[in-house]
């Protein structure tokens, strides 16, 4: 149903524009003025602060710098323009990215710790099960303008460890037409676009709809994205209120990680097992207000509810064997011996080439949030001082429901179903989740060229756990509450050159997922079921980070310096295996610290020269064990590690899967009716997962790669864009892991452990872009 009414709205929206098009001969251009960036201090912030005046290495973008880049998507921008972002691509899926920002994550994934909130249009987007971020689901055509706001800000409530991420959308006064893209590439890509933005007076509505599929470049992995977005606005000098409507249809193919060595010998498009598939479905609507009373008082808030209802399905070796001493069916191994596997009504399961070599899991969740927000903004004579005072509470709801079916691989390693289940695989979870947090920010300037920010949050996080099983070993009630504060200062030292610096704390209450999932004695296989309910605390980020900003005509930039260290830090505990079995745990304390650089220099009016570097120093600050019976350098008689080849992480250890060094260059010239920019995007080795110890002597290599990407603009109409990806085809990888290869692929890969997550090859898309 979502996807034929995006079909319909996509005709219905170009079809005027098409058949009406004005025979007119097009008037100039207005001369485009250089935006002032603006960062918002709070969710629902209006009015912001000039960045040259925010206490901290913040970014911001426009939909323009986004398209000019011809990215692919938000998260595909992003991680090749923003400083301090890379990608570990575990899903090898463009539209499932695991996106890091000064080594936290914000993924799609189960099981990673989140460290970033995402905001659209000030309503928090992460979702209430496991505080992920469904990339997939926002409504790329439709981003107005996007900040990274970094640290550990407490004002943006949960997640906020390094930072938080706030997009705003278009409406019709920002689009006055239409625009529609269309456009195709490499591995059987093509996709469309349209918007329809309309404004009189002091109303406007905007719609938005987006099409796109394409086979992918690895085995089996095609993928298909539909997106609806709308929004109904109104503006005048005192007042706005704006309510969106966004809608998404997708089918999404993720085949993960493959054995190194299988990719040497058949190609970097083969893939261990498959299907990988999840399926979301999302309906959200967001209304949000303000009004100003006066000069000194304005009001701003919202409403939103969000509902993500998402299954997946997942094909896998197994870890099940004929029995050796239960007779003729199939066993498990136990630490107290086998146990013979039995179906939902109790009879055991016998054995056969049916059910052997396979196992397909499949999981459904339908996740419910219910939001409200409201600030009031006190301000001063001196636009500068200002005090706001906020509030936000959000009541999230989630049904999960997971089972194993028994299966046999195909000679292609795809997961063929025997229809039978196992009775022990059956998890059926409801939680709900309260999340209170009440704000205060003081932006003062008592001089000219000093400006403080000073802020605190109260947060306070329920949850509820209600195991609709057979027992109630999942049932846990759990509160978390803390006061986090935050103070930092800028001082101009000259017009063009700002210092800054801040401190700030944050916290990140255990998500629903992660407390039935606790229990080192009882791991569960993530995302397909839980086992338990221990309690967990909650993680607390304290961050300093200090730094410059500079601007002048030809030159502008920032250079920081950051620590941020995280208490308590949460972290799935994996056994090694590519099933992602484990369990979570506070491992004590870690840290996350760094320079980063960024830098433009134009060099002429057309041509300009953008830099950007992060020296990225994460590591344990306490020692823990890990499980890791898959890592390839493992010794089960060295006496510091258990018998169960549980591995030592000490001190000083790496972070795995954070490169010590990041960089991105782009040489760009672009006059008014054509562009064309060169870019380079590197990084240096990382640590597989899993290898937390550091001893395994291989790490995913470091890599640079090249694109090449332009627009020519020959009618006022008409554009035509192209990116080439991976310009001269180089062979790297972004994510690595540890699992074991000889069980499903034969003896031929016995003593294979190392998984990667290849990056594509080299790729070509192109369109053209029409707008009227």
């Amino acid at each position: 149903m979502i996807r034929r009414t995006l079909l319909l709205s996509l005709l219905a929206t170009a079809w005027p524009a098409i058949a009406q098009q004005p025979a007119a001969a097009p008037q100039e251009e207005p001369v485009q003025l250089a935006p002032v960036r603006v960062i918002g201090v709070a969710p629902t912030d209006n009015q912001g602060v000039p960045l040259d005046r925010y206490p901290g290495n913040a970014q911001a973008a426009t939909a323009e710098d986004i398209q000019n880049a011809q990215s692919q998507s938000l998260s595909d921008f992003m991680s090749r323009k923003l400083g301090s972002v890379f990608v570990s691509d575990a899903q090898n899926n463009p539209y499932q990215p695991d996106l890091f920002y000064r080594g936290y994550s914000i993924s799609p994934l189960l099981g990673l710790p989140q460290g970033l909130a995402l905001y659209i249009d000030g309503m928090r987007v992460n979702e209430t099960f496991g505080d992920v971020v469904n990339w997939d689901l926002i409504p790329d055509a439709a981003i107005q303008s996007l900040q990274l706001v970094p640290g550990s800000n407490p004002v943006f409530g949960q997640n906020t460890l390094a930072g938080a991420l706030t997009l705003r959308t278009k409406s019709g006064f920002d689009l006055n037409g239409t625009r529609i893209e269309l456009g195709g590439g490499s591995f059987g890509r093509y996709g469309t676009s349209v918007e329809q933005g309309w404004s009189q007076g002091h109303y406007a509505t905007y719609i938005a709809g987006e099409y796109d599929r394409e086979d992918g470049w690895r085995d089996f992995s095609p993928s298909r994205i539909g997106r609806l977005f709308a929004k109904g606005s109104y503006l005048d000098e005192k007042s706005s209120a704006d309510l969106s409507v966004t809608l998404a249809d997708n089918r999404l193919t993720g085949n993960g990680a493959a054995p190194v060595a299988l990719l040497e010998r058949e190609g970097r498009g083969r893939i261990f097992t498959y299907p990988d598939l999840t399926e979301p479905r999302l309906g959200a609507i967001n209304l949000q207000a303000s009004h100003r009373y006066s000069k000194h008082l304005d009001v701003s808030g919202g409403l939103s509810f969000r509902r993500n209802y998402s299954k997946s399905l997942n094909g896998d070796g197994t870890e099940y064997e004929a029995c050796a001493e239960n007779g003729p069916f199939l066993c498990a191994e136990e630490a107290d011996g086998e146990q013979v596997l039995t179906t939902p009504n109790g009879n055991p399961i016998v054995a056969s080439a049916a059910n052997d070599s396979a196992t397909i899991n499949t999981s459904s969740t339908d996740q419910q949030v219910y939001a409200f927000r409201g600030q009031v903004t006190l301000s001063g004579d001196n636009v500068r001082n200002r005090l706001i005072i906020g509030s936000t509470a959000e009541l999230g709801r989630a049904r999960f429901a997971s089972q194993t079916e028994l299966g046999a691989l195909t000679e292609d390693r795809g997961a063929e179903g025997s229809g039978e289940q196992v009775l022990d695989s059956f998890v059926r979870l409801r939680t709900r989740k309260y999340v209170y947090s009440g704000f205060v920010v003081a932006n003062y300037s008592p001089i000219e060229p000093l400006d403080i920010t000073a802020a605190a949050s109260l947060n306070h996080t329920h949850i509820v756990l209600r195991d609709l099983g057979e027992d109630d070993d999942l049932n846990g009630n759990h509160r978390y509450t803390r006061l986090n504060p935050s103070i930092g200062a800028t001082w101009k030292f000259t017009p063009g050159l700002t210092g800054f610096a801040n401190y700030a704390e944050s916290a990140r209450a255990p998500t629903p997922v992660e407390l039935t999932c606790a229990d080192p004695n009882d791991p569960c296989r993530l995302p397909n079921g839980f086992v338990s309910d221990p309690p967990l605390h909650q993680v607390v980020t304290r961050t300093i980070e200090t730094g410059l900003r500079w601007n002048s005509p030809n030159y502008s930039g920032s250079i920081a310096l950051f620590n941020s260290a995280n208490n308590n830090d949460i972290l799935f505990i994996t056994d090694g295996d590519l099933t992602t079995e484990g369990y979570f745990d506070n491992v004590g304390e870690t840290r996350r610290r760094g320079i980063e650089f960024g830098g433009n220099y134009r060099i002429t009016n057309a041509l300009s020269f953008n830099l950007q570097y992060t020296y990225l120093d994460a590591q344990f600050l306490d020692g823990f064990l890990v499980n890791s019976p898959n890592h390839p350098v493992r010794n089960p008689d060295d006496p510091e590690e258990s018998a169960d080849s549980s591995r030592v992480v000490n001190s000083g250890n790496r972070i795995p899967l954070v490169p010590r060094h990041l960089g991105k260059a782009a040489l760009e010239y672009r006059v008014p009716i054509f562009g064309v920019g060169f870019e380079a995007t590197g990084r240096s080795s990382s640590n597989y997962r899993g290898d937390e110890s550091n001893t395994d002597p291989d790490t995913i290599p470091g890599f640079v790669i090249f694109g090449l990407y332009g627009d020519y603009k020959p009618l006022p109409w008409l554009t035509l864009f192209g990116r080439v990806s991976n310009l001269f085809d180089r062979k790297f990888a972004t994510f690595g892991v540890y699992g074991e290869a000889e069980e499903t692929l034969g003896e031929d890969y016995e003593g294979e452990y190392r998984f990667i997550g290849p990056g594509a090859p080299r790729a070509f898309f192109g369109g053209v872009r029409l707008q009227f």
